[in-house]
């Protein structure tokens, strides 16, 4: 039977991945949480916070060095969807570059179906990091077309909070 954590060595655990300062030593914390849940040492949803913790961190370390604050979350949701699936994304990532962060997260949210991402992301827990949820985060640029897709997708996969 898997053990548990006591809380205060799992809070200390979570507050190392937030104060890490390198990708290395998050995805190193990442290993050994997966490491210790498979030798029945820490329990599935303490697993499961920390791997999320990993994720939201790896994300913010990658969206660091950016100005723009849409930006950043563009870098940041980008970042975490890579980390979370091991994939680079190869044609998300440049839409950045080639149309601006606005733009981006328009042509994102205005596609037609969902993509297998954006299911990728809600059921890790990273709904926070979909480009539908960055939408309705930053809804006064976006005209109301854009942030009403965002809200029925959301809404569809189940995702009841709002920003």
């Amino acid at each position: 039977m898997a053990q548990s954590l006591d809380d205060a060595k799992f809070q200390k655990a979570l507050a190392a991945i937030g104060a890490s300062g390198s990708a290395d030593s998050v995805r190193a914390i990442m290993r050994n949480a997966k490491a210790q849940l498979a030798a029945g040492q820490l329990g599935q949803p303490q697993a499961e916070a920390m791997q999320r913790a990993g994720l939201r961190r790896l994300a913010e370390l990658a969206g660091q060095d950016a100005d723009d604050p849409l930006a950043r979350r563009w870098i940041e949701g980008i970042a975490a969807f890579e980390a979370l699936t091991g994939k680079r994304a190869s044609r998300t990532r440049p839409m950045l570059e080639r149309h601006g962060a606005q733009l981006a997260f328009e042509k994102l949210v205005d596609r037609t179906s969902g993509t297998s991402g954006f299911e990728q992301m809600i059921e890790a827990g990273l709904h926070d990091m979909t480009a539908e949820w960055i939408v309705l985060e930053f809804k006064d640029i976006f005209d109301e077309r854009i942030r009403s897709l965002a809200e029925q997708r959301l809404s569809s996969a189940g995702v009841e909070m709002r920003p």
